[in-house]
């Protein structure tokens, strides 16, 4: 997701070169050795420059608007390395090597088998199978939580789902995770928040029975399939196109609410495909079709779509500037989460509207959860961290993160009800 700051505010840029011939593949294996993180500074407007003109370069990149001040990461594909070296230094620039082998990280990928269906950590990344069946084995342990199938992928895997509702709660909860693959720690967060609520009922039980959950860890199984068998950095659905080469549609670009209006593309090979028409993945449809009968009364009281990265819990509108007219109430809930979440670890997260952190981007869940869906409280959480790691967080981070984000979902939730008692 794109990024800007304003003047003296920190930029982060992560310019993901994944190579064209990347987009085109769908079953061969990605290398990334040799793309190298690096973190450069903009100190000067030549050195703006310098970034415009090496653009091309690159075929992912955010921000979208490049701005004098503060540090960018930029990801240089091994076999332009020398050349991106070669400009930075001749332009002045200051930049060092975080990661030699961007994409690869041994440390994130160590992981281990589950010893019984509810036997999870959160030491580690787990694969599909493993968090599906930690899933199932939720369910089926908990005679307060449902196992909710709420629809196939394109590549027939079941999209799988729980309801935790031990107290007979009405005010509803919805929590998906997953939706953009790459982004692991999205999952595994999910399933902490999950645990939380089953196997540490008893120290969670008024937070617990004070609502109904409606939870999806992983809304995206193709795609994140697909990060763990062939390309880390994938990002989009597994939707085979008849007429390109190209795999996949941006999910997040795909819902119904100013579709392909802005920040997204028609073009079946750029990260941000919106698809051939709005709504036309599985996905989004199962999850769409689920909100909306759950919502058919007004009793759904808040909707968090969970992704990363940069540490901002945030509310709509993302696809234009203008200020929704209950804004105010809206920050004085994420205000409470991001206070929560620095509490934990102290870690700082921004809170606000979308757009004052994110160029638009239109057909995005948490517009249509609130155009569409008539949901007050839709928000979209970006997790750890802002660009030094990215998408391949380690997984010593996994623990703290998914810690944090519980703590600011509880402070969410409550001050959503807090503020409904008092109209």
């Amino acid at each position: 997701m794109g990024i800007t700051s304003g003047t003296g505010v920190r930029l982060l840029l992560l310019i993901c070169f994944v190579g064209h011939v990347r987009l085109q593949q769908s079953a061969k294996d990605y290398n990334y050795t040799g793309n190298k993180l690096m973190e450069v500074h903009l100190d000067r407007d030549s050195h703006v420059r310098v970034i415009k003109n090496l653009k091309d370069s690159f075929l992912e990149h955010w921000p979208k608007v490049f701005a004098t001040g503060g540090r960018v990461h930029v990801v240089a594909p091994s076999e332009e390395y020398v050349k991106v070296q070669r400009n930075f230094t001749e332009g002045g620039m200051k930049y060092k090597v975080l990661n030699p082998s961007h994409g690869i990280n041994t440390n994130e990928l160590e992981m281990r088998g589950l010893e019984n269906n509810l036997e999870m950590t959160w030491e580690f990344y787990n694969p599909l199978s493993e968090i599906d069946r930690y899933v199932k084995g939720i369910a089926a342990n908990h005679e307060f939580v449902e196992l909710l199938q709420i629809g196939q992928t394109a590549e027939e895997r079941q999209i799988l789902g729980l309801r935790i509702n031990p107290g007979n709660s009405s005010h509803k909860v919805w929590i998906d995770g997953g939706f953009h693959a790459r982004e692991w720690i999205s999952p595994a967060t999910v399933t902490y928040i999950v645990d939380q609520l089953t196997r540490n009922y008893t120290n969670n039980k008024d937070i617990a029975d004070g609502f109904d959950w409606w939870i999806v860890p992983v809304a995206n199984p193709d795609g994140y399939e697909y990060t763990w068998t062939h390309d880390r950095l994938w990002r989009k659905n597994r939707r085979h196109s008849n007429n390109t080469q190209c795999v996949g549609v941006d999910l997040n670009r795909n819902w119904d609410f100013y579709w392909m209006e802005v920040g997204a593309s028609s073009d079946p090979c750029s990260p941000v495909y919106a698809g051939p028409f709005a709504e036309s993945e599985p996905e989004v449809r199962a999850v769409r079709d689920l909100i909306l009968e759950l919502n058919s009364d007004n009793s759904l009281a808040i909707m968090l779509t969970i992704h990363s990265f940069y540490q901002a819990w945030m509310a709509p509108w993302g696809f234009k500037y203008e200020i929704p007219e209950d804004l105010d109430e809206m920050l004085a809930v994420l205000k409470a989460a991001v206070s929560a979440v620095k509490n934990t670890h102290g870690m700082e997260y921004k809170h606000g509207q979308v757009t004052e952190f994110l160029r638009p981007a239109s057909g995005c869940q948490d517009d249509w959860g609130k155009g569409v869906a008539k949901i007050k409280h839709s928000y979209t959480v970006e997790l750890r961290d802002r660009g030094r790691n990215g998408f391949t967080l380690p997984r010593d981070q996994i623990l703290p993160t998914a810690q944090e984000t519980w703590e600011g979902v509880k402070a969410a939730v409550r001050k959503v009800v807090e503020s409904k008692k008092r109209l």
